[in-house]
């Protein structure tokens, strides 16, 4: 049952942040509707790939069977 929530919940989080980072080279816009990316939206997106790497790590080392 943990094994299946984990997958569930990096599969969720992961396709959020790659739809999100689609979204953003696609179109060129920004959150708010602007032009181009500022800084703060690009930390934004360095911050949930870093999270994205932790679940994937911990998903790798207390979930799935060795």
């Amino acid at each position: 049952m943990i094994r299946e929530f984990g997958i569930a919940f990096l599969q969720s989080f992961g396709m959020t942040f790659l739809s999100l980072l689609l979204h953003y080279v696609i179109s060129g816009s920004g959150i708010w509707g602007n032009d181009e990316l500022d800084f703060g939206e690009w930390i934004k997106l360095v911050w949930q790939l870093a999270l994205f790497c932790l679940c994937l790590a911990c998903l790798k080392e207390f979930v799935l069977p060795k």
